[in-house]
């Protein structure tokens, strides 16, 4: 699957163009609306914006296993964090499992 932000901007109407893939992912994914090989192509799209354009990407998740992609990986529990740690070990998409 080959997704690209006009694709999503047209699921979203016009909107801020920052909120396009968020929203995108965070009710598919989440909701489980897409199979496992859609959600990791869908994760490296927003892996490959952060890489090449230097945006930040706040995921929000119950899923582990998505922390090990992240540069920084933040818990919160009862409304506070909890902990806040740099990963300096980056997994890749295609790496992660779940």
């Amino acid at each position: 699957m080959y997704l690209e932000l006009k694709d999503i901007k047209k699921s979203f109407g016009e909107e801020d163009n920052k909120t396009y893939a968020l929203r995108g992912v965070s009710f598919g994914v989440e909701k489980g609306a897409f199979d496992y090989h859609t959600s990791k192509d869908i994760l490296q799209l927003l892996d490959g914006v952060n890489r090449k354009y230097g945006t930040t990407v706040i995921m929000v998740t119950h899923n582990e296993a998505l922390a090990e992609m992240a540069d920084r990986v933040i818990r919160v529990k009862d409304g506070m964090i909890v902990k806040n740690d740099q990963n300096h070990v980056r997994v890749s998409v295609a790496d992660l499992e779940w």
